[in-house]
């Protein structure tokens, strides 16, 4: 009933018998480099250095746990199918035995994204009480009204818009990126709720058309551009406005 950490020792322990993590009523973080969370998920370090963010998200929501999977850029999974990176550190830190690698971390949370809250403005931190008091400190007073509080307390609690959200926006990002390469256009594979896209061409002209079209999108740099995944009609309005502007853009070129 309390939660707990899992680390070293307790994760070998912990092999063949996985379930028992489905079970626990409290929260669980368990804390393996790649070499026991192999050993954890019967499977190779090669396969999960592969897919490091698949591994670590297929993992949280199996097991039901909070996962930080270690290494030179420590990712931490939540059994939502949330994955934070840590960016900083290097290689030498992912050594075992080196638990420097997990501090200090603060992993930030949004409810715009997933839980569809943009327009309250409210996210929250994780992270030590030492770095806690630095951040309350500083932090404007009123800074996330009561209603905003709420209502992110109600979304916490609300799997069932979460899992619908996610299966949407996996859906159409398969439907935009198999789009999009039909046109000739390369996409980079994402985990998030947007796209880069090379379109092969100037990126700003492909934004001043698709704007002309009433279709805002973002151009980065070059020829790349980020799209974000929307409710399937608007991405296939998306998809149309490509193929209409594409012509001229063609021929400017």
């Amino acid at each position: 009933r309390c939660p707990a950490v899992l680390d070293a020792d307790a994760l070998n322990a912990m092999v063949g018998s996985e379930a028992l993590l489905r079970e626990r009523q409290a929260p669980t973080v368990l804390t393996p480099h790649p070499g026991e969370a192999a050993r954890l998920a019967g499977t190779t370090v090669e396969t999960i250095q592969q897919d490091r963010v698949g591994f670590a998200r297929r993992s949280a929501i199996e097991w039901d746990c909070v996962l930080v999977l270690k290494g030179h850029q420590t990712l931490v999974a939540t059994p939502e199918g949330s994955v934070s990176v840590n960016p900083t550190g290097n290689p030498g830190m992912a050594s075992g035995g080196c638990g420097d690698v997990l501090t200090p971390v603060v992993v930030l949370r949004t409810f715009s994204k997933i839980y569809g809250l943009a327009g309250l403005r409210v996210g929250y931190g994780i992270t030590t009480s030492e770095i806690a008091g630095y951040v309350n400190r500083v932090r404007p007073p009123f800074n996330v009204n009561s209603l905003a509080q709420e209502a992110a307390k109600a979304a916490l609690s609300d799997d069932e818009h979460v899992a619908k959200s996610r299966a949407m926006n996996e859906a159409e990002m398969t439907f935009l990126e198999e789009g999009l390469t039909k046109m000739g256009f390369r996409t980079i594979p994402s985990q998030a709720n947007f796209i880069y896209c090379d379109v092969g061409m100037d990126g700003a002209a492909m934004y001043d058309a698709l704007l002309r079209e009433g279709v805002i999108v973002r151009h980065i740099r070059g020829s790349m551009i980020r799209v974000t995944i929307g409710q399937p009609t608007e991405n296939r309005r998306f998809l149309e406005a490509v193929e209409h502007v594409l012509p001229t853009l063609s021929k400017s070129a």
